[in-house]
């Protein structure tokens, strides 16, 4: 299941970080983001395929904070029909993925998280706001996942993103959950958070 995307070989043994854009972004958006958090790692980008007025995303929304819950959901299958045709044509390990999405990119891998437990062994989440309907809470025991948010961020409200901690640690990941004094955009402490998060997990 081909797509538009760029593809990076990484140093061998180093983990592959599945990127995911923003609404209005592409696939180079988390490029450079990538590179500070792990300049080793194999990089997946992956661009939306939903055009809302000319703004690229990776799933319908029905209004500023309500999702499309049946597009969501077919785009959540669809992102693991790629990551598996992915890991097949390129040959990286399908076990040692790491997601990194901001904001729609951050909601997506959140919705695979929880329907594919299984698929990712951690993420770095920028500014999500929810993982959609989650029909069956999963087993994501000892997960690591980094979730950095904004204190003023209008996009994204707190009580949804308290929600989607809530809903992490309630499925057994292990769940560090940074606030920022900023707005939707990522910082530089937000970054250096994140990146300080990786190490500690998987730059072993």
């Amino acid at each position: 299941m081909n797509r538009i995307h760029v593809y990076k070989q990484g140093s061998p043994g180093r983990p592959t970080l599945l990127l995911l854009h923003g609404t209005g972004g592409s696939e180079t958006d988390l490029l450079e983001i990538a590179a500070h958090i792990d300049v080793s790692a194999t990089i997946i980008s992956v661009r939306g395929e939903v055009n809302e007025n000319g703004w690229t995303r990776h799933f319908k929304r029905i209004g500023q904070f309500t999702f499309d819950q049946l597009d969501l959901t077919k785009r959540t299958i669809d992102l693991e029909k790629f990551i598996e045709w992915a890991s097949s044509h390129y040959g990286f390990d399908r076990k040692n993925i790491i997601g990194l999405g901001y904001s729609n990119g951050a909601n997506l891998l959140s919705s695979h998280m929880f329907n594919f437990p299984h698929s990712i062994k951690g993420a770095i989440l920028l500014h999500p706001m929810s993982g959609g309907v989650i029909e069956k809470m999963p087993d994501l025991l000892n997960v690591p996942i980094f979730i950095g948010a904004g204190t003023n961020d209008t996009i994204c409200p707190s009580d949804m993103t308290h929600d989607l901690h809530h809903k992490f640690v309630t499925a057994g990941a292990d769940v560090s959950l940074s606030w920022h004094d900023f707005g939707h955009s990522i910082s530089a402490q937000e970054l250096q958070k994140a990146t300080a998060w990786y190490l500690r997990h998987f730059d072993k």
